[in-house]
């Protein structure tokens, strides 16, 4: 269990699991324990409490003052490539959604950079090598469905 910042408790087990269910995000649940470890190791969470169940006892852990600093910052940048928008972006919405913060000043730096990655495509290269063209129409349908896709969640937050 982590107590995400504004008192928000989850279950990271029982989180990974419903993000698994619906495809947003597989992770093994030994990874989430090892990614525990590492965050503590780090100084990002620290045990906040041991929890006594049916079964063995449980952390709970608590997001420092660092890990905060370090978490709002990756909440709020954007993803850089087009191959990460789908993990990042959607866990990033997700993070946000799950603690209330507001989702527009992602949304709109993530449909800034991903205008300037379209253009940085511009037209498939001319030079015959169609595999180079193949990929490139590719990156470009890509994010053009990405910029689409941000531009209905900004447009439907309040």
């Amino acid at each position: 269990m982590i107590r995400l910042p504004g008192g928000l408790n989850t279950d990271l087990c029982d989180t990974h699991a419903k993000m698994t269910r619906r495809d947003l995000l597989r992770v093994g649940e030994p990874l989430c324990y090892r990614a525990l470890a590492t965050l503590e190791r780090l100084g990002l969470v620290a045990v906040d409490a041991v929890l006594a169940g049916s079964g063995p006892p449980r952390k709970r852990y608590a997001v420092t003052a660092l890990g905060r600093e370090r978490l709002d910052g990756w909440l709020a940048t954007p993803e850089r490539r087009l191959r990460e928008l789908r993990p990042g972006l959607l866990l990033k919405l997700r993070l946000l959604e799950r603690t209330g913060a507001d989702r527009r000043p992602l949304l709109q730096a993530q449909r800034a950079l991903l205008i300037e990655l379209l253009d940085d495509l511009g037209q498939p290269p001319g030079d015959g090598d169609d595999t180079a063209a193949l990929l490139e129409g590719w990156r470009r349908a890509v994010g053009r469905g990405a910029l689409a896709f941000v531009q209905e969640r900004l447009d439907a937050e309040p």
